[in-house]
Order: C-alpha cells, then sequence, then structure tokens
C-alpha cells in the first residue's frame, strides 16, 4: 500500500468522525428543543384574565355625607373623603390559583400626592356607608401616586392577589377604599355612574401547580411573661408553614412547621430580648415570598420573687451557770470555762412560736 492511500483512508476516517459528532450535536440539539418546549407545553398553564366593573361604589367623609355621583373623590383635607368601591365575586373554576390583579381608574382630576388602596372589613351599601366603615381596613393591597388624567391601571401587590384569592374562596368580599396617605392634593376619578368605571383586572391559572402567595398580614403579641402569639391570614394553595424567629437581630431559627390553612403559633419559654419572626407559605411547586413582622416584639422575662427575711431581736427569758459539781449560778453574769469545768445555759421563746429552744454554751 502505497503512503498516499494510507493518507486518504486516514483523512476519510476523520471525515467520518467529525461528521458523526456533528449529526450527534445536531440530534442532541433538536431533543433539547423539543423537551423544552414540551416541557413548557406540559407544565405552563395559560391564563385566563377577567375584567369586572364595580357594582357598587360611594363617596363617604368625616361628616358621614355620602355622594353618589359621576365621580369620587379622596382627599387628605376636611372633610377627608374617601372612595369606597366594591365589585361582585367573580365566577372562577374553583382550585383557580389568582397570579395577579391590577385596579383600573379613569382619572378625572390627577393628584402628585400619596394615596393607600386597602381591604375594607365591613359591609356596606352606597346609602348605608359611613365613617367608621371607611375607616375599618384590614390589608394594604397598594400605594400610588395618580399623577395623570385618563385610564389608570394599579397593580395589587402580593397580600392584595392574596386578599383577591380569600375573596374567591370564602366568598367574602367587602370591597376597596382609596383614601389619601397624607396629602390634601385631592385625586377624582370616574364612578360606576360613568362611561369609564372602575375596574378590577384577575389573571388566573386553573390545572397547574403554583408557588403559594404569602399570607396577606402577620404579627406578634406578647403572651404571659415569656411568651409570643403570632397570628396571621391563612393564604390559598399551600400545604404548610415554615415559622422563624430572630432574637436581638441575630439568625434567624426555625420554631414551627405548621400544617395547611394554620393561622397562628404560641412560642413560649422565651429569654428576655428583642424578637422578629417571619413565615413563608410553601407547597410541591416552590414557596412564597417571607412576610416578616413590621416591629420587633420586646419580651421582658419577669424575675422571680424575692422571699422578704425579717430580723427579730428578743432577749433570753432564761439563764443560768453551772459547774461539774452541780453548783447553780445566777446573776449579773454567766461562767463558761475549762477548768474547773463550767457551762452556762441560755433559753428564748422565739416570738409567734411555742417551741422553746435550749442552747448550752460550753468552754
Amino acid at each position: 500500500m502505497s503512503l498516499l492511500t494510507s493518507r486518504k483512508r486516514i483523512i476519510n476516517r476523520r471525515v467520518i468522525s467529525i461528521a458523526g459528532r456533528v449529526v450527534s450535536a445536531l440530534q442532541f440539539s433538536f431533543l433539547l428543543l423539543f423537551s423544552l418546549l414540551y416541557a413548557q407545553v406540559v407544565y405552563s398553564a395559560p391564563y385566563t384574565e377577567v375584567v369586572m366593573s364595580a357594582d357598587v361604589d360611594v363617596q363617604v367623609g368625616s361628616d358621614d355625607v355620602l355622594v353618589n355621583g359621576s365621580t369620587i373623590g379622596a382627599d387628605g383635607s376636611s372633610p377627608d373623603p374617601r372612595g369606597l368601591v366594591h365589585w361582585s365575586t367573580p365566577d372562577i373554576p374553583d382550585g383557580a390559583q389568582i397570579t395577579a390583579a391590577s385596579l383600573v381608574l379613569n382619572i378625572i382630576n390627577p393628584s402628585s400626592g400619596t394615596y393607600n388602596i386597602d381591604t375594607l372589613t365591613a359591609p356596606w351599601t352606597d346609602t348605608t356607608a359611613t365613617w367608621a366603615i371607611a375607616n375599618s381596613v384590614g390589608v394594604n393591597v397598594a400605594t400610588t401616586i395618580p399623577a395623570t388624567t385618563g385610564s389608570f391601571t394599579v397593580n395589587l401587590n402580593v397580600q392584595g392577589i392574596a386578599a383577591i384569592q380569600n375573596w374567591l374562596e370564602s366568598g367574602v368580599n367587602h370591597g376597596l377604599v382609596v383614601y389619601s396617605a397624607g396629602t390634601s392634593d385631592g385625586v377624582y376619578f370616574s364612578s360606576m355612574e360613568s362611561a369609564n368605571p372602575p375596574q378590577l383586572v384577575i389573571r388566573y391559572e386553573v390545572g397547574s401547580m403554583l408557588e403559594p402567595v404569602a399570607p396577606a398580614s402577620i404579627s406578634a403579641l406578647i403572651a404571659g411573661s415569656n411568651g409570643a402569639t403570632v397570628s396571621w391570614a391563612d393564604t390559598a394553595n399551600e400545604e404548610g408553614y415554615l415559622l422563624q424567629r430572630s432574637m436581638d437581630g441575630g439568625a434567624w431559627v426555625t420554631v414551627a412547621t405548621l400544617p395547611l390553612n394554620s393561622t397562628g403559633f404560641s412560642d413560649t419559654g422565651l429569654e428576655s430580648g428583642s424578637y422578629n419572626y417571619q413565615l413563608v407559605a410553601y407547597n410541591m411547586a416552590g414557596s412564597s415570598a417571607w412576610l416578616p413582622t413590621s416591629t420587633a416584639l420586646t419580651v421582658t422575662t419577669a424575675l422571680p420573687a424575692l422571699s422578704t427575711v425579717v430580723e427579730v431581736v428578743t432577749d433570753a427569758d432564761a439563764d443560768v451557770g453551772i459547774d461539774s459539781a452541780g453548783v447553780l449560778t445566777n446573776g449579773t453574769s454567766i461562767v463558761a470555762d475549762g477548768s474547773p469545768l463550767r457551762r452556762a445555759l441560755l433559753h428564748w421563746i422565739l416570738p409567734g412560736c411555742d417551741r422553746e429552744r435550749r442552747s448550752p454554751m460550753q468552754r
């Protein structure tokens, strides 16, 4: 075999080897792309969006005057009007998970000030709303500055999404309230009587396991002399909760793993110090964001009560000296000695006690 022929065969083998590697790489890339597409089809559930218009709204101030018209106002100056808005609970399939929610207002008069949007905890209508009801707020679902006219969208926070989920599951829905966070620059938006009513936009998914959202609220209170009671609003789609605490700004320590639908825990045996708590909801798909308590809880462990020591001085009521010969000595002084052997006998009646004590002294 010639040297040239041998070299050609070697080159051909290398070409075939390289071609095989290219084909294998293309096959792998195709399989990887197919797997990713298949994973998206299997695990990414399509969402559904529902847009609802307000069915009840009203403006009420600290003077309890109700305003029903084409606009609703909120302002921080007297009489501090607030805008109450309600939507009917939407017909969403059982087991649906709310993934996003937003409030759409048509701003007539914008404001450069900050406004809060909270849930309400008491029922009302456009004829029975009061200032007290407007102040019966639950959780904050959004904070915004309505600085532009026209359609204005406010995305609800995780507490707001959990609140909407709770509306669906519990059937209890008292709507939202828009009110000033301290500004006197009023805002006005179109009411349900107008062509652009307040809208609530809900996005949900069905048929997929989603990570739970964080609970809407958490609080901690002192319980007894060395304990704390931690409470929270139950979220949706959770399989359980993990509760942690931190003492004096130290590391987080897990104190409890709790089952689904839990809403509280009693933490006992605490030492004196400053405590913070944080909570996370979890399921097979993952976990929610950690929800911490807003303020630290100071625990001061009570010291055990000290016994009272009372000192009483009392004089002997009888005494006598005696020697080894049995001779008694009664006088202004008593002698105890070893040579000759002499002893002094003393006696007291204890105050408040019927028992007698005799104390011989020997030297």
